[in-house]
């Protein structure tokens, strides 16, 4: 629901950059031990970069599933944007950081987001990395541990 919930907060900015978004979840998943303010806003901080690195008329899937790694969830945003050069992947998720494909994109901001993105998810336990290549867009992936009873 929370997925749910911050996917359709962003619908409407999406709209006006004529991109489309899906989301996709397998129908039965379990619940993760999250912060549910912090968590909505890793994943809102996520589709804000996608959608502002996305060019007019992109496409931006997001994607819950059970990660590869056991106990946890694994949320992930791909868009078709700008995509980033692999130096600066290594220095993404690092205090101010600003990279290249920002001046690209002509995009402003302080460089905090992902840093306050990747504190935020390996406090409760997660991690969050990316995937990209200049020219081809991007895919965040974060994850949040299952929690141990059903709520």
């Amino acid at each position: 629901a929370l997925v749910r919930d911050v996917v359709g907060h962003f619908e409407p900015q999406l709209k006006e950059k004529s991109q489309s978004v899906a989301l996709s979840m397998p129908p039965a998943l379990p619940f993760a031990r999250v912060d549910g303010d912090g968590a909505a806003r890793v994943i809102g901080n996520l589709l804000s970069n996608a959608h502002l690195y996305t060019p007019p008329g992109g496409h931006i899937d997001v994607t819950l599933t059970l990660a590869e790694s056991d106990g946890h969830l694994q949320v992930s945003v791909a868009d078709d944007g700008v995509g980033i050069a692999a130096r600066d992947q290594r220095e993404l998720f690092t205090r101010f950081f600003r990279g290249e494909s920002a001046a690209q994109a002509g995009v402003i901001g302080t460089g905090l987001g992902l840093y306050i993105a990747r504190s935020l998810v390996e406090l409760r336990g997660g991690r969050i990395w990316c995937d990209s290549e200049p020219g081809r867009g991007s895919t965040f992936y974060v994850t949040f541990p299952i929690a141990d009873v059903d709520v």
